[in-house]
């Protein structure tokens, strides 16, 4: 029987960040993962707040040298009121990192990975966890490693393992992501040219259904675009018969802004599809076992918050093992519990403020139907706004208070999983619940 300390399923960003913590505090780490790398991978943009955990781990210089395109902001356009505007990093409440870049997942999570085994991680890939026995002092993984605690950081597939861990979404929670790329052309000749783009447009004539495009930047040829529809919508595309590519350039012709990104309509590759994004796990601590990253939920990609979240959690999960080694060694569902209910903070913070963005319209109808610069008030919620974009939500920030009482549609299945309690400034509570 091989013998480490912990053991990591998964080398996508949150397993490679989370191994790289702890094998640079001193503990003997071992990584599973199934698939040759590189491989493909959707999630191509990072937030300007993930910086703090590239430097915390030793990997923020690779990143910068590596070439990628930077990005400096986001910029909202609405095809119905046909307004837009740009957030700026530099202008958040927090300006610590003023930009960041976008990357080729399948090079990303492969130099991760890479400096993951500079770091000391034993990496076992391609190989695959099939088998997990756990008894009171030890969890043995396919018969022949045996660790301390199991991380799982292994995505959707994690409800391979834990089917009954998973809440089901309500249908108008569920979205359905299509995407494919296409020749990038600069639209103004600066380094803006590498923000991202969002295209705010809407499924049904009533203008009730809300979705929006992305176009990212991926790399200096080559451009990311893509669709995020409710999953009933994209169903409908489907019991008409239409294939993915169908869909997608019906979807291309609605979205000019987007289309002005680009030097061709001709994707240069079939379009993929990411079904059914939400996810949420009733518990992400157990006996020697702790979920992080997509495994321990997913949003929605709309803020690019899928990476940052995991690296987040990795971040989390690591301080808390730390703390539970010493001095007894004690990886019981009690001593790791303090990582679930600080993950499940910046979780559900997230989860709130896209059901806003839905619900509500948030962007369109705060920032883009009128002036975000009119006054002090409404530039301290587009400062507000921008950090949330960043990937700060530490931050003082109204918005984030708000989410507390603000009138959302919420699953009460993940409503009493994550529960809610805070002041919130009695203005922004009448702004946002009269959208």
């Amino acid at each position: 029987m091989k013998r480490f300390d912990i053991a990591v399923c998964g080398a996508g960003p949150a397993g490679s960040t989370v191994a790289c913590y702890l094998s640079r505090a001193g503990y003997d780490v071992i990584l599973f993962e199934q698939a040759e790398f590189p491989r493909h991978q959707i999630g191509e943009s990072l937030l300007p707040f993930s910086w703090k955990i590239f430097e915390e781990i030793g990997f923020a210089q690779k990143v910068r040298d590596a070439g990628f395109v930077q990005k400096f902001g986001a910029t909202f356009h609405s095809e119905r009121s046909k307004a837009g505007h740009s957030f700026l990093f530099e202008k958040s409440v927090n300006p610590l990192f003023p930009s960041i870049c976008h990357v080729p997942r399948d090079k990303f999570d492969a130099m991760l990975l890479d400096h993951a085994r500079e770091c000391g991680v034993t990496v076992m890939q391609p190989h695959a966890v099939r088998k997990v026995d756990k008894h009171p002092d030890q969890v043995v993984i396919n018969d022949e490693f045996s660790v301390k605690l199991l991380i799982r950081a292994n995505g959707i597939t994690n409800q391979q393992a834990h089917p009954d861990c998973y809440i089901q979404n309500d249908q108008e929670d569920n979205a359905t992501g299509i995407y494919s790329y296409f020749p990038w052309k600069r639209r103004t000749g600066t380094n803006r040219d590498g923000d991202v783009l969002i295209d705010l447009f809407y499924e049904n004539d009533e203008q009730t259904t809300p979705s929006w495009a992305w176009a990212i930047p991926i790399n200096e040829e080559v451009m990311s675009v893509g669709y995020v529809l409710r999953t009933h919508v994209f169903a409908g595309y489907r019991k008409e018969g239409k294939s993915l590519n169908d869909i997608g350039q019906e979807l291309l012709a609605r979205v000019p802004f987007i289309q002005e990104s680009i030097s061709s309509t001709l994707p240069m590759e079939d379009y993929r599809m990411r079904f059914n994004f939400q996810r949420v796990s009733r518990q992400i601590v157990h006996e020697r076992e702790i979920f992080i990253g997509d495994a321990a939920g997913f949003i929605d990609p709309v803020f690019s918050s899928g990476v940052h979240i995991g690296l987040n959690s990795a971040r989390m999960a690591a301080k808390i093992i730390q703390a539970a080694q010493l001095p007894s060694g004690d990886f019981s569902q009690a001593a790791l519990l303090p990582f679930q209910m600080t993950y499940r903070r910046l979780f559900w913070n997230y989860y709130r403020f896209v059901k806003l963005f839905y619900e509500k319209n948030l962007v369109e109808n705060l920032f883009l139907l009128t002036d975000p610069e009119r006054d002090d008030y409404t530039r301290q919620l587009t400062r507000e706004f921008t950090s949330i974009l960043s990937g700060d939500v530490d931050s003082p920030n109204s918005i984030i208070r708000s989410l507390d009482t603000a009138r959302l549609t919420i699953n009460p299945e993940v409503r009493e999983v994550f529960g809610s309690a805070a002041a919130l400034p009695v203005k922004l509570e009448t702004e946002v619940n009269n959208i």
